[in-house]
């Protein structure tokens, strides 16, 4: 499992912080408190070889 890096963009106006706009990996955060919100249909499963990946 990878872990959450987040990267922020700051917006700043007169001289302060006005804006924080976060990017983080949410699916990675759930799945460290225990929540799989793809409910094991993630790319893991292709990744282990559980699962054939659909076909185009």
């Amino acid at each position: 499992m990878s872990s959450a890096i987040p990267a922020g963009l700051w917006h700043i106006r007169y001289g302060k912080i006005a804006d924080n706009w976060v990017s983080v990996d949410l699916a990675s955060v759930l799945a460290q408190l225990g929540r799989d919100v793809f409910e094991g249909e993630g790319w893991e499963a292709f990744d282990r070889n559980e699962k054939e990946p659909p076909k185009p």
